[in-house]
């Protein structure tokens, strides 16, 4: 596990993802009503059934805009135009590409509050995790009922703000495996070598991470404009946690 001292740039219009490197986009899911209403446009049918279905109206906008961006992102991965692209989910609901689109590629997109982060990757799964850290969150009895028992104990250990950021890091770690493994969240971190696990800086009050299959030896991290400013979410009446597209 490594942390990333990772920028981001404005992302170029065409990327080439080869095996050896990820690409992350920054995404921030609030703007204008105008900006809302151009990329309602780009949604499939059922995008836009499902934004119909959010709860509230905040989850619905910042639905419409992390789906657009995924949309736009993957154009610009694989020259085909953002309403081609054949999206799916697997049997334990994971988003992936499908059809003659695909061209090896695999994404995972994750979002808490304001912020979301987009994953891609080839030939081989990737999965990112981004929470905004809640400071209402009894962090100690998380860490005890989701870390390992010795991470869970350094934790309860630190002072409160220090202990807080630790279990998101920790949490954002195991969410961020189990999304590239398309698998329940695992207690303990598998160590074998076979994933590399990369601590992200996207903003203050912000935890994040990506887990990629060890031939990945290089992450670029970008910004999708046009969206906010991303990395500056509050937490709306209260909690807020979407994390699974």
């Amino acid at each position: 596990m490594s942390g990333l001292r990772n920028t981001w740039p404005p992302s170029p219009d065409r990327v080439d993802v080869d095996a050896s490197c990820v690409h992350v986009w920054r995404i921030g899911l609030d703007v204008s009503q105008d900006r809302l209403t151009e990329l309602r446009s780009r949604l499939s049918p059922a995008e836009e059934a499902r934004a119909r279905r959010c709860r509230l109206p905040v989850e619905r906008d910042r639905f419409v805009v992390g789906r657009a961006a995924l949309r736009d992102i993957l154009s610009r991965c694989t020259g085909v135009s953002p309403g081609r692209l054949l999206l799916v989910r697997s049997a334990r609901g994971r988003p992936r590409l499908a059809g003659p689109t695909t061209q090896g590629l695999d994404f995972n997109l994750s979002h808490s509050a304001a912020t979301a982060l987009l994953a891609v990757a080839r030939d081989g799964q990737v999965g990112i995790d981004v929470e905004v850290v809640d400071p209402a969150l009894d962090h100690r009895a998380m860490a005890t009922r989701f870390l390992g028992a010795d991470e869970a104990a350094a934790v309860r250990a630190l002072p409160d703000a220090e202990g807080r950021r630790a279990f998101f890091t920790g949490w954002t770690r195991r969410e961020a495996y189990a999304k590239a493994n398309d698998c329940r969240v695992p207690v303990e971190l598998e160590e074998s070598g076979a994933w590399n696990v990369w601590d992200l800086t996207v903003g203050y009050g912000v935890r994040a991470a990506l887990v990629a299959p060890a031939p990945v030896s290089t992450v670029r991290c970008w910004t999708w404009q046009g969206t906010g400013v991303p990395g500056r979410a509050a937490i709306p009446n209260g909690r807020t946690r979407q994390n699974q597209e």
